[in-house]
Protein backbone atom coordinates (compact mmCIF):
# COMPACT_ATOMS: atom_id res chain seq x y z
CA UNK A 1 0.00 0.00 0.00
CA UNK A 2 1.24 3.74 -0.89
CA UNK A 3 2.45 5.84 2.29
CA UNK A 4 -0.69 8.09 2.02
CA UNK A 5 -3.09 5.40 2.34
CA UNK A 6 -1.24 3.80 5.41
CA UNK A 7 -1.26 7.35 7.16
CA UNK A 8 -5.16 7.64 6.02
CA UNK A 9 -6.02 4.65 7.48
CA UNK A 10 -4.23 4.70 10.71
CA UNK A 11 -5.45 8.58 11.06
CA UNK A 12 -9.09 6.55 10.75
CA UNK A 13 -8.43 4.19 13.55
CA UNK A 14 -6.96 6.56 15.75
CA UNK A 15 -10.47 8.99 15.35
CA UNK A 16 -12.35 5.72 16.00
CA UNK A 17 -10.44 4.85 18.54
CA UNK A 18 -10.86 8.32 19.91
CA UNK A 19 -14.72 8.02 19.40
CA UNK A 20 -14.88 5.12 21.40
CA UNK A 21 -13.33 7.37 24.20
CA UNK A 22 -15.63 9.55 23.78
CA UNK A 23 -18.71 7.23 23.66
CA UNK A 24 -17.35 5.63 27.04
CA UNK A 25 -16.82 9.00 28.19
CA UNK A 26 -20.31 10.40 27.60
CA UNK A 27 -21.91 7.24 29.09
CA UNK A 28 -20.32 7.62 32.66
CA UNK A 29 -21.14 10.89 32.78
CA UNK A 30 -24.69 10.23 32.19
CA UNK A 31 -24.79 7.59 34.87
CA UNK A 32 -23.17 9.64 37.02
CA UNK A 33 -25.39 12.19 36.32
CA UNK A 34 -28.04 9.85 37.73
CA UNK A 35 -26.12 8.35 40.05
CA UNK A 36 -26.66 11.89 41.60
CA UNK A 37 -29.61 13.05 40.78
CA UNK A 38 -31.17 9.23 42.64
CA UNK A 39 -29.47 10.41 45.65
CA UNK A 40 -30.69 14.27 45.43
CA UNK A 41 -33.77 12.65 45.05
CA UNK A 42 -33.64 10.41 48.04
CA UNK A 43 -32.45 13.44 50.18
CA UNK A 44 -35.36 15.44 49.03
CA UNK A 45 -37.68 12.43 50.54
CA UNK A 46 -35.64 12.08 53.65
CA UNK A 47 -36.56 15.61 54.26
CA UNK A 48 -40.16 15.19 53.43
CA UNK A 49 -40.57 12.50 55.43
CA UNK A 50 -38.61 14.07 58.56
CA UNK A 51 -41.76 17.04 58.00
CA UNK A 52 -44.07 14.54 58.52
CA UNK A 53 -43.03 13.18 61.24
CA UNK A 54 -42.36 17.40 62.77
CA UNK A 55 -46.27 17.58 62.45
CA UNK A 56 -47.19 14.52 64.50
CA UNK A 57 -47.83 15.92 68.00
CA UNK A 58 -48.09 12.86 69.49
CA UNK A 59 -44.08 11.90 68.96
CA UNK A 60 -43.17 15.82 69.39
CA UNK A 61 -41.31 14.83 72.67
CA UNK A 62 -39.30 12.37 71.47
CA UNK A 63 -38.73 14.40 68.10
CA UNK A 64 -36.84 17.18 70.21
CA UNK A 65 -34.09 15.45 71.02
CA UNK A 66 -33.71 13.55 68.09
CA UNK A 67 -34.34 16.80 65.69
CA UNK A 68 -31.47 18.47 67.31
CA UNK A 69 -29.50 15.78 66.16
CA UNK A 70 -31.15 16.29 62.93
CA UNK A 71 -30.19 19.59 62.74
CA UNK A 72 -26.38 18.73 62.57
CA UNK A 73 -26.78 15.80 60.11
CA UNK A 74 -28.67 18.41 58.27
CA UNK A 75 -26.47 21.03 57.65
CA UNK A 76 -23.84 18.59 56.79
CA UNK A 77 -26.28 16.54 54.11
CA UNK A 78 -27.05 20.44 52.60
CA UNK A 79 -22.99 20.78 52.13
CA UNK A 80 -23.28 17.21 50.74
CA UNK A 81 -26.18 18.52 48.66
CA UNK A 82 -24.27 21.41 47.29
CA UNK A 83 -20.99 19.38 46.20
CA UNK A 84 -23.42 16.60 45.02
CA UNK A 85 -24.68 19.84 42.40
CA UNK A 86 -21.67 21.04 41.30
CA UNK A 87 -20.26 17.36 40.69
CA UNK A 88 -23.92 17.45 38.86
CA UNK A 89 -23.09 20.89 36.91
CA UNK A 90 -19.24 19.62 36.33
CA UNK A 91 -20.90 15.90 34.71
CA UNK A 92 -23.26 17.27 32.57
CA UNK A 93 -20.37 20.03 31.31
CA UNK A 94 -18.15 16.83 30.74
CA UNK A 95 -21.07 15.06 28.85
CA UNK A 96 -21.66 17.81 26.59
CA UNK A 97 -18.05 18.13 25.55
CA UNK A 98 -17.48 14.54 25.44
CA UNK A 99 -20.63 15.12 22.96
CA UNK A 100 -18.51 17.68 21.31
CA UNK A 101 -15.79 16.14 21.08
CA UNK A 102 -17.85 12.71 19.66
CA UNK A 103 -19.22 14.95 17.02
CA UNK A 104 -15.38 16.58 16.06
CA UNK A 105 -14.37 13.02 15.61
CA UNK A 106 -17.01 11.80 13.57
CA UNK A 107 -17.06 14.85 10.96
CA UNK A 108 -13.07 14.55 11.22
CA UNK A 109 -13.57 10.34 10.61
CA UNK A 110 -15.75 11.23 8.04
CA UNK A 111 -13.15 14.06 6.52
CA UNK A 112 -10.78 11.64 6.31
CA UNK A 113 -12.88 8.63 4.54
CA UNK A 114 -13.84 11.30 1.99
CA UNK A 115 -10.64 12.64 1.05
Amino acid sequence: PSQPAVEKDERMASLRANLVVAESVVEEAKLMAAAITAQLNAEAHGRELRAALNASAGLKAQLDAALDEQRKTALIMQKVTDSLRAELVAAKKAAEEAEQNKAAAVTELEAVRQS
